[in-house]
């Protein structure tokens, strides 16, 4: 007899670091290193930093989903009028697959 539910029963949820839609991602990386002390390489290295274009922000989800196994992802949108254009662009096409 085993406790508790088979790992394969959990529902899993990663929550990422930053998310950010631009057609410019080597001077948000840019930005985003320099605010915190590290380099361009450290932040592209960082599964859960997720910045470029909507099919790159896509390919990285359905990577992280690979990866981890997570069911839910969090997002890091800081207003509500990215976590619109997010939603239409990215979740919409992303629903079900």
């Amino acid at each position: 007899m085993k406790a508790g539910r088979s790992f394969e029963d959990i529902e899993l949820s990663i929550a990422t670091t930053h998310t950010q839609v631009t057609d410019d991602p080597e001077k948000s990386y840019s930005d985003w290193a320099k605010r915190r002390g590290f380099t361009i390489e450290d932040d592209k290295a960082i599964q859960t930093l997720l910045v470029g274009s909507v099919d790159e922000i896509k390919d990285k989800l359905y990577t992280l989903r690979e990866i981890t196994g997570a069911n839910y992802i969090v997002l890091g949108l800081p207003n509500i009028e990215e976590i619109r254009e997010f939603g239409e662009h990215i979740v919409k096409d992303m629903t079900g697959k």
